[in-house]
């Protein structure tokens, strides 16, 4: 199985994410794929039930983790709907004090969950210790 360019081996057989477009994250010993430590704002529903609000908490081509208000069983069939993506099936594999992880029924691509991560991304940052140019400066610079 080959790794990702953004994580090398650490210690202890630990992988360390070099770079990343969110928060880094450490990978534990067996877990096979990258995931993404994010902050989006959900709809879940459980087959035959209505939606409910979720926030995704982590994100892997191969699952996720999710703060939720339901009380999930393992093994339950759930669809996740994030902003800007189709519905996508998953299963519950754990569920415990209003938290649940789940495994998608089909992966999703790399290129999708980058596309769902850069979705997330934050505007860049404004300057706030240093006093904006004045505007006879500003002309006289760019001439």
């Amino acid at each position: 199985m080959s790794s990702h360019p953004s994580f090398r081996s650490g210690r202890d057989n630990e992988k360390t994410l070099l770079r990343t477009t969110g928060q880094v994250a450490r990978l534990p010993v067996g877990r096979g794929v990258e995931r993404r430590v994010v902050n989006l704002a959900a709809d879940l529903r459980e087959e035959g039930s209505q939606l409910a609000d979720v926030e995704v908490a982590d994100l892997s081509t191969d699952g996720f983790m999710m703060r939720c208000p339901l009380d999930l069983a393992p093994g339950a069939l759930v669809w996740l709907k994030l902003s800007g993506c189709a519905p996508m099936k998953a299963e519950i594999i754990w569920a415990q004090d209003g938290r649940a992880g789940c495994r998608f029924t089909t992966p999703l691509y790399p290129a999708i969950l980058d596309q769902i991560i850069a979705g997330q991304a934050k505007p860049g940052a404004r300057r706030l210790f240093t006093p904006p140019v004045p505007q006879s400066e500003a002309g006289r610079n760019a001439a």
